[in-house]
């Protein structure tokens, strides 16, 4: 890859992008800041696994709780730490002068999404477990919309770039 990638990842960077990226990492926020509010309401026993149903079907201390917000950080500095070094991304095409910078957007928009889902679902589930609600479907309806998106952004990447570069921004 050229010297300029990492210029050129910044410049891919759209509204879509630095939406969910700014509302991702308000989850990851509101998460501690609910922990923290909200931590002696808490029942010493909670909800620490989920059947598909969503009903509660393992339980534990309400320290266990502390674990979601901790794994929901490394998963959020993760997607955001191999969102900016292209070279570790396997892509199902090649890149070239033309396409680079569309294939970038895709796969940054892609990250960004996975990301929000993600923190997204990890907050849904650390409210239920601290308030002993069932988690209902959405855990699993956020992880299909998650395939969703994956199918998405690299049906797209697989396009041809538009030709205005002003049309990148849409996603």
């Amino acid at each position: 890859m050229e010297n300029n990638t990492k210029e050129d990842l910044k410049s891919a960077s759209n509204l879509y992008q630095k939406i969910l990226d700014i509302l991702s990492l308000l989850l990851l926020l509101g998460m501690f800041l609910f922990l923290f509010l909200y931590w002696n309401r808490i029942p010493e026993k909670i909800a620490t696994h989920y059947n598909f149903r969503g009903q509660a079907d393992g339980f534990g201390g309400k320290n266990t709780l502390l674990l979601l917000p901790v794994l929901a950080i490394l998963l959020y500095l993760l997607l955001m730490f191999v969102s900016r070094i292209p070279s570790a991304w396997n892509l199902p095409v090649r890149i070239t002068p033309f396409n680079k910078h569309w294939v970038y957007q895709n796969v940054k928009s892609l990250l960004s999404t996975m990301k929000f889902c993600i923190m997204l679902t990890y907050a849904q589930l650390s409210y239920c477990s601290a308030v002993q609600k069932d988690a209902g479907f959405f855990p699993v309806l956020v992880i299909l919309v998650m395939f969703v998106f994956l199918f998405y952004f690299i049906r797209r990447m697989k396009k041809l770039p538009p030709d205005k570069p002003e049309d990148y921004d849409f996603f």
